[in-house]
């Protein structure tokens, strides 16, 4: 848990990156923060429901032509899953943080105010927390995921020259489950099954 917080704290302790942003430069980078909303799926866990996040970094981003940009993120994401299971000893909530690196090709319109992004999400889990109904302590680092996995992003960004807004969404590719297996805690697991991560992001862009 320290070094999570250390890289969070190195994310968030860059705002001179933001006096960087020119809108007529072929290279820009500046910060990035906003919220998550993201959800487990697959037929490893059970009743997943959505849970709010919170993602933080830096990106940068360089012109490619007239109309096409390359564009990539370096964030700390605290990500995870609500689970609708209420019967004694049942798993409720994990909450997991991770290293994302999104790399992404940018299509620009109208004089770059309006941008459509596309491209994989390279993921570093670091540590996750398992929450049991009736129960106030998490069981940390407790949740087997695999310490890689690879996601496939799509967002919008409309660019100001100070602020810009992005809302994106995305999909796990790759199994995250490295052998996830709550002894003596239901629902069943250990069963072998898929495990993907869903999320959808809305920040702001300096």
């Amino acid at each position: 848990m320290k070094y999570c917080i250390y890289i969070l704290t190195f994310l968030l302790s860059t705002p001179a990156f933001a006096q960087l942003y020119d809108p007529g430069s072929k290279i820009k980078f500046g910060v990035k923060t906003g919220l998550n909303f993201s959800s487990y799926f697959g037929n490893e866990f059970q009743n997943p429901r959505p849970r709010f996040g919170y993602t933080a970094g830096i990106y940068f981003r360089t012109k490619l032509s007239d109309n096409t940009h390359f564009h990539t993120e370096l964030l700390g994401n605290y990500k995870g899953s609500n689970f609708k299971n209420e019967g004694a000893n049942e798993y409720v909530k994990i909450s997991s943080f991770h290293l994302d690196l999104p790399t992404y090709l940018v299509l620009a319109f109208k004089d770059n105010k309006h941008n459509v992004m596309f491209g994989p999400q390279f993921s570093r889990h670091l540590i996750s927390s398992m929450y049991i109904s009736g129960q106030s302590t998490a069981y940390a680092d407790s949740v087997n995921f695999k310490p890689f996995s690879i996601d496939f992003g799509v967002a919008y960004q409309h660019n100001s020259k100070v602020v810009s807004t992005q809302f994106g969404v995305k999909m796990g590719i790759t199994d995250q489950n490295g052998g996830v297996f709550f002894e003596d805690i239901n629902p069943p697991t250990g069963k072998g099954g898929v495990i993907r991560l869903f999320s959808v992001e809305m920040a702001l862009i300096f």
